[in-house]
């Protein structure tokens, strides 16, 4: 009876330390596996990190476009509004000189009447 004792005594302490073992694996392999994981957020954090840094480098770029595009486009609106200037003044000098040359005209009729 004592030996029986002792065999399921020793099957126990046995059965113990296969579940410590198995438990030990199981955690170590955990470990493994979250020092993985880890390694792999740190990479994609790494990653998000450069392309929010380049994202942040396009739009300043795109901004600087931008603002020069606006540049070219304040001094096209300043050309057209000089364009714009010079055109009323021309067509005030056109009409002037079309009512010059008509008043000559008239002139000349009423002179070449006279005269006939």
């Amino acid at each position: 009876i004592l030996v029986q004792k002792d065999i399921v005594a020793v099957k126990i302490v046995i059965g113990e330390e296969h579940k410590k073992s198995i438990r030990s694996r199981a955690a170590l392999k955990l470990k493994e596996e979250a020092k993985k994981a880890a390694e792999e957020a740190k990479r994609i954090s790494a990653e998000y990190k450069k392309a929010t840094e380049e994202a942040i480098q396009s739009y300043n770029a795109a901004l600087k476009e931008l603002e020069v595009a606006a540049g070219h486009l304040d001094e096209a609106s300043d050309q057209l509004d000089d364009l714009k200037s010079i055109e009323t003044k021309f067509m005030g000098q056109l009409e002037e000189a079309a009512s010059q040359t008509s008043k000559r005209l008239a002139e000349f009729e009423d002179v070449r009447s006279e005269g006939t």
